[in-house]
């Protein structure tokens, strides 16, 4: 009835491992396709595809995720938005209903959850959620989409055109009081502390980690994701 959650959340390639390990036998996939995304794709698309677990997935089209599923959810989608910053909207003949509503999801009073069983509800909560964060949707709107053919968040009162290019100023999201995660050390994969992170100072800059030295010298950026 409650699922428990002690932690930061499980690391997809920790998620495979348990599938491997056999402590995972139910997977469930919204919004990704793993089995293009992962490092490692023959081992990943083995596992996902593995007897021993039961793979469901929903999404809005067809994917190599969803040809390995044991049980696809076929979901209709109001608005999305990509990582490249740029966010689209459905066309017109998509469904205008949620379908969490006939999963007869209540919460503890047994009122319905979500409140509200159309797109445009989800999509002004997600648009409040975003609001003054790095991919701030707060000036979007379904007309805009569709007469624009999608546009690239952020898209504020400042920027109702929409943002072609983030981090012009050369200032980044790594300021200790505004990530939301401060990133993992690139050697031993521990989670990086706000302590730590604080100390580094990192205050707008790309932040590197000082795992990376040595032939390969790699940067991370220890800031929220963009998506986020």
């Amino acid at each position: 009835m409650t699922i428990p959650h002690w932690s930061e959340p499980t690391h997809v390639i920790q998620i495979l491992r348990y599938i491997e390990q056999g402590s995972i036998g139910f997977l469930w996939v919204s919004g990704t396709s793993p089995a293009v995304s992962l490092p490692e794709l023959a081992r990943a698309r083995e596992l996902l595809a593995s007897e021993s677990l039961f793979l469901v997935v929903n999404d809005g089209y067809p994917t190599e995720t969803t040809d390995l599923a044991d049980f696809v959810l076929p979901c209709a989608c109001g608005v999305s938005g990509r990582a490249r910053t740029r966010t689209s909207a459905a066309p017109c003949t998509c469904r205008t209903r949620l379908p969490t509503r006939r999963m007869g999801f209540t919460g503890k009073s047994g009122r319905p959850i979500p409140a509200r069983d159309n797109y445009e509800y989800a999509f002004e909560a997600w648009k409040e959620c975003s609001r003054g964060r790095p991919c701030d949707y707060c000036g979007l709107g379904y007309d805009l989409l569709r007469e624009r053919g999608g546009m690239q968040w952020s898209v504020t009162e400042e920027a109702p055109d929409g943002t072609e290019r983030l981090y012009t100023d050369a200032v980044f999201n790594t300021g200790h009081d505004y990530c939301e995660t401060y990133g993992h050390d690139l050697a031993t994969g521990g989670a990086v502390t706000t302590q730590a992170h604080t100390a580094a100072r990192a205050d707008g800059r790309v932040h590197g980690s000082k795992s990376c030295r040595g032939r390969r010298r790699r940067r991370t950026l220890t800031a929220r994701t963009p998506c986020g």
